[in-house]
């Protein structure tokens, strides 16, 4: 995992808390301060590309195992304030991750696993004398949440290429979660959230059986949560690709001067550079595409959409190879960024200087269409205010 995942300072500080996030992070927390309304034991992230899956279990994995002192992060108040929540119940976590897990001494099933990591040796006696082949019944899995101080936190990801990778333990494993979810529902301070792909992507029929049981089996007592923060992804991929923008006069400036030359070349621009509605007037309309770079700055509202296609588009074409989500967002815009000869200029240039529509090839950009506002007249190669970065230009 990166480092700025692993520690909670840094991930804080480059965490965008969108709408979904600060939703599905709230539910949980309302159940391990022992609320009843807005929330439910066990939770299904129902992710897909795109999703902020990685982003949502990390958050929770922070925030309760560091309890009340998590309110100094960034963000973290703002979430307990919209969840009616006044501190943090800290709770034991126990993290199951199934493309990564294998059996160890004192390790050898994911029960005795997870029993270890809410209370150590003493969890794994709970279980009882049969653990290491037979799944703990409602029962055993009550002695252990009780062993771990009442308020747990169980999360869960990747559980179908645990089975497939472990079909010796596929069915065990299947009966584990039944009795898990179960037993997770009576308990007061209890949650687990356990995620559920979306896609069906170059699964087998093996594969697309055990989706099909694991998420019923699950899905009998939990609350969905479907996770999608596509309206907000600008925001997201800003925090992890930027550490600094430029003061935000700057930046209301350029977004300005980029929306006032779309509009009023867009009748020859394609409609999803504009997105104006023709029966508004011409302030709102142009107010309205002064918000969008605003709100997407310092990326051309077209460029996140053409990614945002792109790696939705390699996904369906092989799942198990492209990195899903906004994980893939940030991997195609930092290559972008670092291949691109805009990159070494300023961030209010860099992304807006990439943008460019559909079919028009990259070192033409604005050629067909007239300059952008400071563009190179020469080669107009690219579209970023001020000097021509190519080292093939000599204007």
């Amino acid at each position: 995992m990166p480092e700025d995942y692993r520690e909670p300072a840094k991930f804080f500080a480059r965490t965008c808390f969108t709408s979904a996030l600060r939703e599905h992070v709230g539910m949980v927390l309302r159940r391990l301060a022992g609320e009843t309304s807005n929330t439910a034991p066990v939770l299904t992230l129902i992710t897909q590309f795109g999703g902020g899956k990685t982003h949502t279990l990390t958050a929770l994995y922070h925030i309760a195992r560091i309890g009340v002192e998590a309110v100094a992060f960034p963000g973290v108040a703002g979430l307990l304030e919209a969840a009616g929540l006044t501190a943090v119940s800290q709770a034991r976590v126990g993290v199951f991750v199934g493309n990564a897990w294998d059996p160890q001494v004192g390790h050898e099933t994911p029960w005795i696993d997870l029993a270890r990591q809410l209370a150590g040796d003493a969890g794994v006696e709970t279980l009882g004398t049969t653990a290491q082949t037979t799944p703990p019944g409602t029962e055993a899995l009550g002695r252990l949440f009780a062993a771990a101080g009442g308020t747990v936190l169980l999360l869960f990801d990747e559980e179908l290429n645990f089975a497939n990778r472990h079909r010796g333990l596929a069915e065990p494993f299947y009966a584990f979660l039944q009795n898990l979810t179960v037993a997770m529902t009576g308990t007061t301070r209890g949650a687990a959230v356990i995620s559920l792909p979306r896609s069906q992507v170059e699964m087998t029929d093996w594969d697309l059986q055990w989706q099909e049981r694991i998420t019923k089996v699950v899905r009998r007592v939990a609350k969905d949560l479907i996770a999608n923060d596509e309206a907000e992804i600008g925001e997201v991929l800003r925090r992890r690709l930027f550490e600094h923008l430029g003061p935000e006069r700057n930046q209301k400036r350029v977004a300005k001067m980029f929306a006032d030359w779309c509009f009023e070349r867009r009748a020859q621009l394609p409609p999803e550079w504009t997105a104006v509605d023709t029966a508004t007037t011409e302030a709102k309309a142009r107010e309205f595409l002064q918000s969008r770079f605003e709100a997407c700055y310092p990326f051309h509202p077209a460029t996140l959409s053409v990614f945002q296609r792109k790696w939705a588009g390699a996904a369906a074409v092989s799942a198990n190879t492209w990195h899903a989500g906004h994980a893939g967002a940030v991997d195609l815009m930092g290559v972008s960024r670092r291949v691109h000869p805009c990159a070494a200029r300023t961030a209010h240039h860099a992304r807006l200087g990439t943008a460019r529509g559909p079919g028009v090839p990259q070192h033409r950009v604005g050629s067909a269409r007239g300059v952008a506002p400071g563009g190179c007249p020469g080669c107009r190669h690219c579209w970023c205010p001020g000097a021509c970065p190519s080292t093939r230009c000599r204007h």
